[in-house]
């Protein structure tokens, strides 16, 4: 069963658990006790200052260090596989369902006047993004919302696309390591820092650089010599240069804390990016993109590792004003503050102009991680055939990635350049086959794999109407929702000439004369407009409309057994046949008084 490689993965995990845990105890006692030993000889030292207790304390505190070291290294270790555990039951959860008890829904994409967004679930609650999200990076996430919301790749990049993916999904391992290092709530915003390695101005003249660098050598060096040599005269020389610095540092203390602060609110994130380049750095990718993002990242001449190594360091200069006493010593003496801001400087002349590329590359794999997770977890998926050449959709064994594979039903179904009117009984299944089309046709938009054995289908735009509701703040009916919709749907189509719609139960919000009315009207202006795409409705007047050429109808239908509805949720030809409110009536208890 597919569930054993990630139950495998917990089992391994918590066995180094265990183990790991002894370890840590005993280290920690050890710790106990050799600080108490510090502590004892010091006091022996201090009460009797014998050369033996001056070794045996320093021996004791040697040992103390490494002790510290080992309980680091492992408590790291105890972290690494709660987390590795942490990520494979979410991959469980994803099998069996559980995902919608994810925290991450993707709110921030959430937009009700979307396209197609809202009516498919592909961001929100029980969403898409939901189900398969593994980004944690500000530009993952942002980069896996657009593949998923507004994808524009053409058919060869959709190819490298897939070929990537389906890589990705025989390298758990890498993904779920990648997803760990990544998964720090450290890694924020860049946007600030990516703004000051961009901008061309300078914050200090070439002049102020040199005698800012120059002057506390020459006044520490002073300083020393001064001492050294016990030149009374001159300790005023001493107190004149560094309250000097002292004076500089603070008027130069808004412009540095300003510039500094766009790094060292990230700092904790750069270790994290470290970590992820260099676990890329270790993988041997075959795929043409994944290989074109490592060569990005490592294989220039300015390497994103190189880079941002560098970068990391400057950030632990700056990591010194958190340090009270330090921080100012620091300054008076070798005016840190400007110090951090040359290096930080140079380091924007060197590197700057490719942050934002490296944290995009980063954010790629990450995105492209998150559309294989659909194969990770679930056996039988295939990648679409993209036929940019004919006009039609031609699916086999099609169903829809959010229900759980043992509760999902599959259909066949070929649209060749047609309009669908799909009538049917409540309950039975058309807007749940809408769903299937168009969560398959965003998955084949971004190159990820669709939930089919088969399918074939050129890149389309979706555009989709089927939760409207009424707007009271804006005054806007249900009826005239969908109106305005629906008249979005066709001037859509004007300027993207491969549109394909989804509209569900047309015209449900006003009386049934002028649905009927309204419905045929729509119908035929899809129809001259030559868009393909599917109707669901209950009013079986428009199946009249299949003697327009490009007009087909299909329906879904029940049967009952020993008084009980049974939906076998198939799409059939022809219209429907048949209706069901008495009996759902009759089935939640409501009487029938006519």
């Amino acid at each position: 069963m597919i569930e054993e490689k990630f139950k495998q993965i917990i089992k391994r995990e918590e066995d180094t658990i265990k183990k790991e845990t002894s370890s840590f105890n005993i280290l920690g006692a050890l710790r106990l006790i050799s600080f108490m030993v510090i502590i004892y000889f010091s006091y022996k030292y201090i009460k009797e200052p014998l050369d033996i207790h001056f070794y045996l304390l320093l021996l004791n505190i040697s040992i103390f260090i490494v002790l510290v070291i080992f309980h680091i290294k492992v408590k790291n270790r105890l972290n690494y596989s709660k987390k590795m555990i942490a990520i494979n039951k979410k991959y469980l959860d994803r099998i069996s369902g559980d995902w919608i008890h994810f925290t991450d829904i993707g709110e921030e994409f959430v937009d009700k006047t979307h396209r197609y967004s809202s009516d498919l679930d592909i961001v929100g609650e029980r969403s898409l993004f939901q189900l398969i999200n593994l980004t944690h990076t500000f530009y993952g996430r942002k980069i896996l919302a657009k593949d998923l919301l507004d994808p524009k790749y053409t058919k060869e990049e959709i190819k490298t696309r897939q070929e990537a993916i389906e890589e990705l999904k025989d390298k758990l391992e890498f993904c779920e390591k990648l997803e760990l290092k990544a998964s720090d709530d450290s890694i924020k915003n860049p946007q600030k820092m990516i703004e000051y390695f961009t901008e061309s101005k300078k914050a200090y003249s070439k002049a102020i650089i040199n005698i800012l660098r120059i002057m506390p050598i020459i006044a520490v060096l002073l300083s020393i010599t001064i001492i050294i040599l016990k030149i009374q005269s001159l300790y005023r020389v001493v107190f004149f240069l560094f309250t000097l610095q002292s004076i500089i540092w603070l008027v130069g203390m808004n412009k540095n804390n300003e510039l500094l602060e766009k790094v060292s609110y990230l700092s904790s994130s750069l270790e994290d990016y470290l970590e992820i380049l260099r676990l890329i750095e270790k993988e041997e990718f075959k795929s043409t993109l994944l290989k074109d993002i490592k060569e990005n990242l490592l294989g220039k001449e300015v390497s994103a590792l190189t880079g941002i190594q560098k970068l990391e360091m400057i950030a632990q200069m700056i990591s010194i004003r958190s340090n009270g006493l330090i921080y100012i010593v620091f300054n008076i003496l070798f005016l840190w503050d400007y110090q951090s801001a040359f290096a930080l400087e140079i380091w924007k002349n060197n590197f700057g102009k490719n942050v934002e590329n490296w944290l995009h590359s980063i954010g790629e794999i990450e995105a492209l991680m998150s559309l294989a997770v659909p194969l990770q977890i679930e056996d039988g998926l295939t990648f679409p055939i993209i036929d940019n050449k004919n006009f039609k959709i031609d699916a086999k064994k099609i169903g829809h990635p959010l229900i759980k594979k043992e509760e999902r039903v599959y259909n066949d179904i070929l649209i060749d350049d047609k309009i669908l009117i799909i009538t049917g009984s409540n309950m039975s299944g058309k807007t749940t086959f809408l769903r299937t089309l168009g969560i398959n046709m965003v998955l084949t938009n971004a190159g990820s794999a669709t939930c089919s054995s088969e399918l074939s289908l050129p890149i389309m735009d979706i555009y989709t109407s089927m939760r409207i509701t009424d707007d009271l703040k804006n005054k806007i009916s249900t009826f005239y929702g969908e109106l305005l919709r629906i008249k979005d749907i066709l001037d859509y189509s004007k300027t993207h000439k491969n549109t394909f719609f989804l509209i569900d139960e047309i015209f449900r919000g006003t009386n049934s004369k002028d649905r009927i009315y309204g419905a045929k009207n729509v119908v035929r202006n899809l129809n001259n407009s030559s868009l393909m795409g599917a109707i669901t409705t209950h009013d079986l007047e428009l199946c009249a409309l299949d003697n327009h050429k490009r007009i087909v109808n299909y329906n879904f239908s029940e049967d009952y057994i020993d008084g009980k509805i049974n939906f076998d949720y198939k799409i059939r030809k022809g219209k429907s046949t048949s209706t069901n409110a008495k009996h759902l009536m009759e089935l939640v208890g409501i009487d029938l008084l006519e």
